[in-house]
């Protein structure tokens, strides 16, 4: 499956209270077609738990932020790097079991870091403002999201942060693969 994020359109990320059912049943219902699942408030067992119930039952490729012993024992497709997490030696780890990588990035000079590292896929934004824990975060816009996507060269760019179904074509406009969201999908 290396290069299926080239195909990705449509990213579903969990939210801090989703459970396993409820995010299998959006999969389904929205035609997703990657799940990340982001639950880093859960202790490790139960997150090991989820995330091997989940890869068992989506339909789609599964993506976590979680260790690469976790997400390996879990069998999911691979591990999602957040801002802080960008190290050679992460990348090297999770390849070495067989997980693909991703990693997050909210401007020009992350994404050039995680080309540098070679990641399957990145995940730009927030493009247009959007909630966090309350508050709202300002957006890059397009144009940054298209520099990203030109920073990133070959490496598949998803947009995230204030985006929905409706802006699909808009970030394909200027190149990223598709988009993705924690409410996009409800």
């Amino acid at each position: 499956m290396i290069g299926a994020a080239e195909s990705w359109r449509r990213m579903l990320v969990s939210g801090a209270m989703d459970s396993d059912a409820a995010l299998i049943s959006r999969c389904n219902q929205y035609s997703i077609d990657v799940l990340w699942v982001r639950q880093k408030q859960l202790p490790e067992c139960e997150l090991l738990s989820m995330l091997a119930r989940v890869a068992g039952a989506a339909k789609c490729p599964v993506i976590a932020s979680a260790s690469v012993q976790i997400a390996k024992r879990a069998g999911v497709f691979g591990i999602q790097l957040a801002d802080d997490e960008h190290r050679e030696s992460g990348v090297h780890a999770a390849r070495a079991c067989g997980l693909c990588v991703g990693g997050s990035a909210h401007d020009l000079s992350g994404v050039r870091l995680l080309r540098a590292l070679a990641v399957d896929w990145i995940v730009f934004g927030p493009v247009r403002s959007t909630p966090k824990q309350g508050v709202l975060v300002s957006g890059c816009g397009m144009a940054l999201l298209q520099g990203a996507v030109e920073e990133a060269g070959t490496i598949p760019v998803i947009a995230i942060g204030g985006l929905g179904p409706k802006d699909l074509a808009s970030v394909q406009t200027v190149g990223a693969v598709g988009i993705g969201g924690i409410r996009c999908f409800v």
